[in-house]
């Protein structure tokens, strides 16, 4: 009685360890296709030890179907899972595409169907009952899957040991590797020594525990080492849940193909949207059109992109891109935080800078920047400026306020009148320049100023008859009368003054050899 209690013993306890431990591995990441492959092998591995148990305990006209889908197909399987376990693991270092050694995974299905379509071949029963258990065949066909699987697993080891042998010895990938070679080798050390020097069927169920099967539980031991102590297949929410969700700033974690996995409380905030509305979405869905994300081209990178809210708002953020290497795979995360407030601040501020806050039209700042920007080019223009004589008597006999909407007035006619991409500035208190790219010729600038003079004259217009306030225009044209800045103003003043001389509400050309009369004109 108490060897049979140890032998129940022997199957039981390494049955429920590696049940458990598929479990773990599982919940710690259940969306990684790691951890899920990684389940599925020790799944596989305690079905063996429990169908090694319950084959001693069934009538033996069973044994040939229960060897067949409890003990050689979980076997099979085991080895295709294994295989794909090793290629998920070095593909997330070497990242490499489908070669001729990954023909070897066709081997287990290959075998599997084999096995099924013909069981009397390989010494096994029908699998609805009958015969004794497996054969010679099966055996022959078993260490052939096993071979498979031992060198593509060896080959794909040595691939990825190779791209990370010369990093440093605490790269957490370079352990984790290592940590799995261990466990190749040992586990397959155990079996080898156990299965060829003690002779022993590691397929076949004698009187005794088959024990060719705990070297599963050697593999299975380093496995858990690398994940308890050098963070294989790691839980991102057990070390960082707390962090992750306190912090202040918008956390998003992301995959190679920017798909969320996870968010925290402020990206949710931010966003607008649920946990469950954004896991698993392409992170460009919550993005404004055009819009993307910095390229961690060097592991980081920052910049700013605009997000388009659940309800339709949109919101400028900056994000911190960063790579990391966390749950078997090369992640991102990204960290958010709402400037949108501070943009429209700055954006405010340098308007502010650069606009006459009066009437919005560009300020004397404006003005000398765009005509340093145009001279420094080959466009070729012209300049002109504009004077409102005896502005003053407005302010005085009508007080400011009046001579502001006046003042305002004056510019709305002006933009109506100066076609783009003229730009319109205010110089002085009634002194506004208006800077004409294109128009070199002193017909096209000409017709500019006439239709400034009749706008601001004529009907409707802001000066009318009886107005104290006229209006003198000077032209000059670059780089015919001057090609730097001073000399353009200097040059379109002239003109402005000949123009008072000439009676006002006129325009005039800078020549400066010509008489008043031959170079002036006026609205009428």
């Amino acid at each position: 009685m108490g060897v049979h209690m140890v032998y129940i013993a022997l199957h039981v306890i390494p049955c429920a360890m590696l049940g458990w431990l598929a479990c773990e591995v599982y919940q710690r990441n259940p969306r990684h296709p790691l951890n899920r492959t990684a389940s599925a092998m020790f799944g596989l591995m305690a079905l063996l030890f429990s169908g090694a148990l319950l084959d001693q305990t069934l009538p033996t006209e069973h044994v040939g179907a229960f060897v067949t889908w409890f003990e050689l197909l979980p076997a099979i399987v085991l080895n295709g899972v294994t295989m794909l376990f090793i290629r998920q693991l070095t593909a997330r270092v070497a990242a490499p595409s489908f070669s001729n050694l990954d023909l070897c995974l066709a081997a287990p299905p290959a075998a599997a169907a084999l096995l099924l379509a013909y069981p009397s071949y390989f010494g096994l029963g029908s699998p609805s009952g009958g015969a004794s258990g497996s054969g010679e065949g099966a055996y022959v066909l078993m260490l052939a899957v096993t071979a498979i699987c031992a060198v593509y697993s060896g080959a794909r080891w040595v691939q990825g040991w190779r791209r990370l042998r010369d990093q440093p010895q605490d790269h957490p990938p370079r352990i984790q590797l290592l940590q799995v070679g261990l466990a190749l080798l040992f586990g397959g050390a155990w079996m080898l020594i156990v299965s060829v020097v003690v002779r022993t069927d590691a397929y076949r169920i004698a009187d005794e525990p088959p024990a060719p099967l705990f070297a599963l539980l050697l593999f299975g031991f380093f496995i858990r080492r690398a994940m308890l102590h050098y963070g294989f297949m790691p839980s991102l929410m057990e070390k960082y849940r707390v962090l992750f969700d306190l912090s202040p700033f918008g956390v998003l974690l992301i995959d190679s193909r920017s798909i969320v996995r996870e968010a925290n409380p402020m990206v949710l905030l931010l966003f607008g949207y649920t946990a469950e509305q954004m896991r698993g979405q392409s992170l460009d869905t919550f993005l404004a059109e055009g819009e993307s994300l910095p390229q961690a081209a060097n592991g980081s990178a920052q910049g700013e992109v605009e997000i388009v809210g659940g309800r339709g708002e949109r919101k400028r953020v900056s994000a911190q891109v960063n790579e990391l290497f966390a749950e078997g795979e090369r992640l991102s995360y990204v960290v958010l935080q709402d400037i949108t407030e501070r943009k429209k601040a700055e954006e405010e501020i340098v308007y502010l800078a650069y606009h006459d806050p009066l009437t919005g039209l560009g300020n004397r700042l404006q003005f000398q920047e765009a005509m340093r920007a145009l001279l420094n080019g080959p466009e070729r223009g012209a300049l002109l400026i504009l004077d409102l004589d005896h502005f003053k008597e407005v302010n005085d006999v009508h007080g400011h306020l009046a001579g502001d909407e006046f003042l305002r007035h004056i510019a709305g006619i002006m933009r109506a009148c100066v076609p783009a991409p003229g730009q319109i500035c205010r110089i002085g208190g009634d002194e506004f320049a208006v800077l004409l790219p294109g128009a070199a010729e002193a017909g096209a600038a000409e017709a500019i100023a006439h239709d400034l003079l009749a706008g601001l004259t004529g009907e409707g217009g802001a000066v009318q008859a009886g107005s104290p306030v006229t209006v003198s225009i000077g032209i000059s044209l670059w780089p015919t009368h001057a090609a730097d800045p001073v000399s353009l103003i200097h040059a379109a003043d002239v003109a402005m003054y000949q123009a008072k001389q000439q009676g006002r509400n006129r325009y005039r050309l800078y020549q400066p050899s010509a008489s008043v009369a031959e170079t002036s004109g006026s609205a009428g």
